[in-house]
This record gives C-alpha cells, structure tokens and sequence, in this order.
C-alpha cells in the first residue's frame, strides 16, 4: 500500500470512481483527437503535441470544478490567456534568464489566482503548463501560428467533450435554491415563535429530510440546525460556494452566513422563550416572518424584497423597549421577558441582514437603501475594485494564498534555471514535477516525493521497454497512446501519486515517439528531469513556509480574536457613555491605516490600544483566519489542528457579527472605538 500514495480508508467511493473515469475518457477523446489529427493528417507534429497537451493540461492538470457546461465555459474563457501565455514563452525562450523572468510573474499570478475563487484556482495548473512548455528550446517564433493552433484545438475540443460526452451533472440543489430553502424554513420557525404562547419547548426527533420548503410549521423548530447545516460552506460543492470577489458572490455569502446565524437564533429562542411571551416580541417575529417569505421570492425568481419594512419594525420594537424602560420599576417586564425581547431583537437584525443581502445579490447596486450601509460596503464598488481589494488583502504573508503562491513560483523559477543551466533534455518535465508534486507543506511534498519518484522510475523500466520493443515502428505506438491515456487517467487518481507518475510516463514516452525517434534515453531523461523537480519541490517547500497552514492558522486566529476583543471593548464602552464622536463617522470598509498597531498597556485593566483595529481590519483578520483554517483541512493532521478545530467555531461565528452589523453612535474619550464602530455593531443604546 505505500507505493499508492493513497490510505486504503480514503479511496475515492463509487460515483466518485464513475466520475474519475468519464472524465478519463472525456480527455483521452479531446486529446487523442487533437494529437491524431494533427500529427498524421496534417502532419505538423509540434502543433500535435500542442494540442495534446492543451487538452491533458486543462482536462487532467487542472480541476476546474461545477457541472459540465460549467467547465466548458471555463476552459473557453481560459483559451485567450492560454495563448497569450504560448506567445510569451515563445518569445522569452530566447535566453534562460528570460525564460526565468517571465515564469516568475506567470508563476506568481497564476499561483495566486485561487484568491479569486475555485474556478480561477482549477484553471491555474493548466495554465502553467501553457507557459511552461514553449519556454524551452529551441528558440523558435516562427513556430508560433503552430503552436497556438495546436493549443486552441486541443482546448476546443476539450470544451466540448466537457460539454456533451458524458458531462458531469449540476448540482441536485443550487446554492440558491439551498438558501430560499433555509430561509424559507427559518421563516416558518419565526412565524410558530409568534403564535399564541405554549408551554417549554418541543422535543420531536430531528430529521434533516424537514429542512425542505414541504416541511410542517409543527416540526421546524426541531430542524433548523439541520437547515443551517446544509449552507455550510465545507459541505457545498466548490462550484456552488459563493467564494468570488465580486458583488453577487460577496453578497450570497453574506446572506448564508446571516441566515445560519438566524437559524441558530430562532432555535435559541425556542428553548429560552418565557411561557408567556410580549406582544411586542410576537410582533416583530411576525415581521421576520414577512421578511423571510420575502426574501425566499427574491431567490426563487420573484421581485427584491422590499427596503423598509423590517427597519420600520424594528424601530416600533425599540420604541416600545423605550417606554418600557421609563415605567415605574413594579409595571415593567419581569427579567425573562426583557431576555427575550433583546434576542427577539437581534434575530430581528438577523433577518434584515438577511433581506438585505439577498437584495444585493438581486439587484446589485440598484438596491437602495441598504441598512446598515456599512456592512454592505461592497454594494456601491465595482467588481474591478473588489477583485482588487481581495488581491490586495492577500498580498501579505500573513495569508496562505501568498504563501502559497510564493513557494510555487520559487520551485517553478529555481526549476527553469536548474533545467537551463544543466541543458536538460524535456527540460519541462523539470517544472511539470514541480507543479504536481509541491504540496503545502514540507511533509505533503515529501510524501509525494517518495511516492513519484518510485512510479516514475517503474514507468521509465516500462517505457524503455516499451521503446526497445517497438523501435521505430510508430503506428505502435499510435496504437499505445489512448489506452494508456485513458488507463492514466483513470488509474493514477485512483490509486495515488505513484501510479499516476508511472502511468504518466508510459503517455509521454508514447507521444513523443511518434514525433521523432527515440530510445530508452528518452526514459532515461524522463527519470532524471523528474528527480530534479523532485529536488527543487522538496528545497522550496522546506525552506518557504514548511508546515504549511498548521503554523499560520493557530497566529491568524489569534490575530482575530484579539482584534475582536478590542472592538467588543470599545463598542461596550460606546453603549454605556453618552459621548458622541466628534465629527463625521469614518465609511467602514475603507482602507485600513498604516498606523494601525496592537500595542496596548497591559498593566491598566481598562486601557486599549492608541490605535484599535478598524471593523474594515477585523473583516481582514477574519478572512485570514478563515483561509488558513480552510487549508489546514486538506493537509495532514499535526498538532495544531486540535486546537484549530476548538476555535475554528467561535470566531467564525461570532466575528461576522461583529464585523458588521447596525449600531451605536457614541464613544467615552478613555476609549476610542474602532473606526466604524458607531455603525457597525448591532447593538441599541437606550438613553435614560
């Protein structure tokens, strides 16, 4: 079991096998089309291998994910910069130093697109690869209109294998259609809360199948973290996860996070509501019911919820809280009550995020007005800006995206001026190695490590015997290449590392047999190109971050907490000082300052930092925490992902809420509160 490079319990299960090798099949048609074609009909050989490796690159390298047309549209959207990036290593071939340059600013921001979201980080490894194969000698321009036909057939035809040859099925249920559902249940759930009082909570059994828009008012209460469950992010498909930068993504994503908080909510509410419940409490819960149904139309393809209906109820909620306060103290609500209408009133804030979200995600800047406008600072930007601002955010080392990207673009670099400078033979496999095989961490690469370079030698004893046995016969080896295309592709992902480098070597071995003549040298230089990568990949993943995201994920979740005490402090302070903040409030969300520090005099109890952090740098430090923590789960467990997991919940949790909600206007001059706060909190001053 070792030389599979995969645990025997972590194999992939029966769809998961049906869909390893349909997608086998589906780059092994594109593939083998393209290569064929050029190579005997045309009889262009480079142009063949072009498109060979267009269609392997982004079929087999990368892992664009969605349903089928979903890829399609993605590796058509990929083609112009695939050939932009066959033009420039065309061009930069000329001289080794150059070939160098320019795979650092390819490598880089290409191993950086992830930041962007999961298609732009499945089509990332393909592209590499564009850049990477003409980077090499010879230095030949005026090969350049064949090498750019070769990768626009390949990809083409990849496109529409993905397209129409078995393509891979959208999701049961769409992101939408899971949040209308949530929402939908959450409204039901709000809707039995304000119904004539009973006494204690209900104890039916949980059943996830209730979270459906069919299930009974009688049974919700008992299923709303059911509900909730079903938008958490780890449990979608990446496809479906609304992880982009731009406004609508931005804005569903808000809106899944404020609904499973609204679920959370509502389920509390059941199991501490008072018997006998306020009028007051039982109106506004009949608003956030209104609400929710709503805003489940909005999503399902019905009009924007409408603006102001929630805000107004809120407000009557507030009022009534005010005059409450002003009885004599034997006429006010007993202390079960008063509990309850202050969570009453935070679900209710709950659900106006909620609205307001969604209006976002369906009507974009027109959705006016927006309540709190701080929280939806994205709102009014465009999407130019907010790519920009997310790439901007990331460009620190703090962030696992530019760790990442820095410790691939080190490997790929060292790699082109190692496989120049030796004068390697299929110097690319040099850098192609580096790309497959460089994990995370130093122990991810390793193991991978170990794992290829035992398949790969395996495959080169085949390949040589392979090309002893055929010689110079190439229809042989036109007859060897798909099937060992379509056992590759199949096998490798299957059964691990190993296997597919081994596989992968009997492809190559194959292909380029059929282009010039070859003998077992060519298994030879296949042997030591992919050593090498081995080497470097190994180098940099010691040197450049080695644990990975188990070092990062432990100081980013620091970073946040600490930055969230200090908001919870100075916004606390804000709700009990009668003190206004001179001047206008600064926009949340705008650029963090410089000066921003976290110093603060440990020996007074009440002192804070001269400097608090600013909501816009506690979203930052949530974003941090968020990725890291991400990544840590696809890495192997070491002994910082116990304590991860502990406090992966509570700041997931609670950090959104405080990072944006409607607030308090007021600050004590002994306590300056964090940019934004006077409007960002969701929290309600009552003034005596």
């Amino acid at each position: 079991m070792a030389t599979t490079g995969r645990p025997a319990d972590d194999r992939p299960d029966l769809p998961d096998l049906r869909q390893i090798v349909r997608r086998a099949l589906r780059v092994t048609l594109a593939a083998s089309l393209g290569f064929y074609a050029c190579r005997y009909a045309f009889g262009r050989p480079e142009t063949a291998i072009y498109a060979l490796f267009g269609a392997v690159a982004m079929g087999a390298l990368s892992r664009i994910p969605g349903s089928g047309r979903q890829r399609a549209t993605v590796v058509l959207a990929a083609l112009p910069i695939a050939l932009g990036l066959v033009a420039m290593g065309t061009a930069l071939a000329v001289h080794t130093a150059a070939a160098v340059a320019g795979m650092v600013v390819v490598g880089f921001c290409l191993a950086f697109a992830p930041v962007a979201g999961p298609r732009p980080a499945g089509a990332a490894p393909g592209l590499q690869l564009m850049y990477i194969l003409p980077s090499f000698p010879p230095y030949a321009p005026d090969h350049l209109p064949g090498r750019l036909a070769g990768a626009a057939i390949g990809m083409l035809l990849l496109a529409a294998a993905e397209a129409w040859v078995l393509p891979v099925p959208g999701p049961e249920k769409p992101y939408r259609r899971l949040l209308a559902d949530a929402i939908r249940t959450a409204g039901l759930a709000a809707a039995k809360l304000a119904a004539e009082p009973r006494q204690g909570p209900t104890n039916a059994p949980a059943n996830p199948s209730h979270t459906s828009p069919d299930t009974s008012p009688d049974t919700l209460l008992d299923h709303l973290s059911d509900a909730g469950e079903a938008l958490r992010p780890a449990l979608l498909p990446p496809a479906e996860r609304p992880a982009g930068a731009g406004r609508t993504d931005r804005a569903l994503a808000q809106a899944g996070s404020a609904t499973r908080e609204l679920l959370a909510q509502l389920q509390a509410l059941d199991v501490r509501a008072p018997a006998v419940r306020d009028q007051a409490s039982r109106s506004l819960l009949t608003r956030v019911a209104e609400s929710c149904r709503d805003t489940e139309r909005a999503l399902r393809g019905g009009p924007a919820p409408p603006p102001t209906r929630m805000d107004e109820a809120i407000e009557a909620f507030q009022d009534e809280r005010l005059a409450q306060a002003r009885r004599p103290a034997a006429t006010r609500p007993p202390p079960g009550v008063l509990r309850h209408q202050a969570a009453v009133l935070a679900t209710s804030v709950s659900a106006q995020i909620v609205k307001s979200s969604v209006r976002v995600a369906v009507d974009g800047r027109r959705a006016r007005p927006l309540h709190p406008e701080s929280v939806f600072w994205y709102a009014r930007r465009s999407t130019p800006s907010l790519y920009w601002r997310r790439v901007r955010g990331n460009l620190t080392p703090r962030s696992v995206y530019f760790q990442n990207a820095v410790r691939i673009t080190v490997g790929l670099s060292l790699a082109r001026l190692t496989a120049g400078a030796l004068d390697l033979a299929h110097g690319f496999w040099v850098l192609l190695a580096v790309l497959t095989l460089t994990r995370t961490s130093a122990m991810g690469t390793w193991r991978n490590v170990r794992l290829a370079l035992v398949g790969t030698f395996a495959g080169a004893l085949a390949a040589a015997g392979l090309l002893i046995g055929f010689g110079q016969h190439t229809g042989a080896y036109a007859a060897v290449l798909a099937p060992a295309m379509l056992i590759a592709f199949s096998v490798g992902p299957m059964l691990g590392v190993a296997w597919a480098q081994g596989l992968f070597t009997l492809v190559v071995a194959s292909a380029f047999a059929q282009l010039a003549p070859a003998n077992r040298e060519l298994a030879q230089a296949r042997i030591l190109d992919v050593a090498t990568g081995c080497l470097v990949g190994l180098v940099c993943g010691v040197l450049a971050w080695p644990r990975g995201a188990s070092s990062e994920v432990l100081r980013a979740m620091a970073r946040l907490l600490r930055s969230l005490g200090h908001t919870v402090e100075a916004t606390t302070s804000a709700m009990l000082h009668d003190v206004d903040p001179p001047g206008p409030p600064p926009v949340a969300g705008a650029s963090p300052s410089a000066a921003h520090t976290a110093a603060s005099a440990a020996d007074t109890p009440h002192s804070v930092p001269a400097t608090p952090p600013s909501v816009a740098d506690t979203r930052h430090a949530l974003r941090l925490a968020q990725s890291s923590f991400a990544q840590l789960q696809g890495e192997a467990p070491g002994p910082a992902r116990p304590a991860a997991d502990r406090l992966a919940g509570r700041p997931h949790r609670g950090a959104p809420r405080a990072a944006g909600c409607p607030g308090t206007p007021g600050r004590p001059p002994s306590v300056p509160a964090p940019q934004g706060a006077g409007r960002d909190f969701g929290v309600h001053r009552t003034r005596p």
